[in-house]
């Protein structure tokens, strides 16, 4: 059997029907008690139903004072964060969430120990949405529409489910897995929420060590070992066992280890999945703009992450060789304002920015050309980048303007090039040649202008 679908086969197994890892079912699948018959509508304003999660008719707070309606933010921003554009979907996943939710959170809200609550909340889940894993199961909406998850969408309605009960948990990061972590008042515990028997998994020794075992049968090989070249094309081919080995490294680390973070900075992995789905689908423009959302929650993870890095410039590459040289430049910028500090990112973008300029002028739009230039010069921070560009189209946008007419941007631009250029002869020789052509448009019958030697500064590449 080919070693991936081995590896995927395995994972599943440990996932649904293995007695060490979820014991719960019994070897069979559960039907889901959800139907589309059931969908809310007919139980009054969806503000009031939303209200309804409260537990006995509260409106429950963290210790953080987090209430209902900043709650309810968080899940629409993960919606968002899922794919999820449409502001009527958006309400109607909200309203689902609260119907799944508002029976598991009556019955976890009973204990007074939070970490008693925080047990009950992980086994509802697990017995009433979290039915089947799935590799690609991104985002809240696939959890809430066929309860299909993966680490990301479970991690993120788990925590989102238990601040309303007034628990806190954070997202905790291991390589290409994430998992929760839960303040209790007395100790952190930490929560793997893709399995049934994952809460507070290092407290007992014996089932720990069956958990590791039962990943590390999933996935033999060392996780140290993934090919990091792996094409993003052959990305899914090896998903399962890449998933599994990841877990299995995360769950070695020592419980302190790794970069806990908040839930609103936790969707910041939503945003990175949906991106690359996006990219994956040929929208390279929109995946662009959902890096950008994992760059505005969470800009540590944006900057050091590789595979966000690699995407990014691939989303360009794939405009930019296509000639949409526009929505090219919109990538590039987004890679500018993350990895401004690249070389390889500035040269995209100078790149792309001169075509955008070259067309302008060739289509005799210098005004235009112009505002690309001046935009793009601001939007570099390494003096060198904007000398670089201007150097390169300013006598672009001069020829364009000596074209129309337009002597005063003309004039301009051949000043602007002059003061880049490091050979003062050409600059002046330059300026000269513009007010030569000046003169003989307002006299026709002087000819005495000579085209000056062609300025063809070293492209950039």
């Amino acid at each position: 059997m080919n070693p991936s679908r081995l590896a995927a086969f395995a994972l599943c197994a440990v996932l649904t029907f293995s007695p060490l890892v979820g014991g719960l079912h019994g070897g069979a699948e559960r039907k889901s008690v959800w139907t589309q018959a059931d969908l809310p509508g007919a139980r009054g304003t969806e503000e009031a139903a939303w209200k309804s999660v409260a537990p006995a008719g509260k409106e429950p707070k963290t210790d953080g004072g987090f209430s209902i309606e900043s709650v309810r933010q968080l899940l629409e921003e993960a919606l968002r964060a899922s794919g999820v554009s449409n502001q009527e979907e958006v309400g109607r996943y909200v309203a689902l969430f609260r119907m799944k939710v508002e029976d598991i959170l009556q019955r976890a809200a009973r204990p007074r120990s939070p970490y008693r609550r925080a047990q009950r909340l992980h086994a509802a889940l697990h017995d009433k949405i979290f039915l089947r894993y799935s590799a690609a199961a991104t985002g809240i909406d696939s959890v809430l529409d066929s309860e299909e998850y993966n680490c990301v969408s479970a991690t993120l309605l788990w925590g989102i489910a238990a601040r309303l009960l007034g628990l806190e948990a954070r997202v905790v990061e291991g390589p290409r897995h994430v998992f929760l972590r839960l303040g209790t008042g007395k100790r952190n515990v930490d929560i793997e929420s893709t399995s049934a028997d994952g809460f507070d998994l290092r407290r007992n020794p014996i089932r720990f060590r069956r958990f590791i075992l039962a990943y590390k049968l999933a996935a033999p090989e060392d996780p140290a070992s993934a090919d990091p070249g792996r094409t993003p094309e052959k990305r899914s081919e090896h998903e399962a066992e890449g998933a599994s080995r990841e877990l299995y490294a995360a769950l070695q680390e020592a419980p302190g280890e790794g970069a806990a973070v908040s839930l609103e900075q936790g969707v910041a992995f939503l945003w990175h999945n949906t991106a690359e789905r996006h990219l994956d689908q040929g929208e390279p423009l929109q995946s662009a703009r959902d890096f950008r959302e994992v760059f505005r929650l969470y800009p540590d993870l944006a900057r050091r992450s590789d595979a966000l890095a690699g995407s990014l410039a691939r989303a360009f590459r794939i405009e930019y060789e296509a000639g949409r040289f526009e929505t090219a430049y919109q990538i590039a910028a987004i890679e500018l304002e993350i990895f401004g500090e690249k070389t390889s990112t500035r040269d995209r973008f100078l790149a792309v920015a001169s075509k955008r300029i070259e067309g302008a002028c060739e289509a005799g739009r210098a005004a235009e050309a112009q505002e690309i230039l001046d935009s793009s010069r601001a939007l570099l921070s390494a003096p060198s980048d904007g000398t670089r560009l201007e150097r390169q189209n300013a006598p672009r946008i001069a020829a364009a303007a000596v074209t129309t007419g337009d002597w005063r941007r003309a004039r301009e631009m051949a000043e602007r090039f002059a003061s880049v250029e490091a050979d003062i002869v050409e600059g002046a020789r330059f300026i000269e040649w513009v007010e030569s052509r000046q003169v003989d448009a307002a006299d026709p019958e002087r000819q005495t202008c000579r085209e000056p030697r062609r300025f063809s500064p070293t492209p950039v590449r």
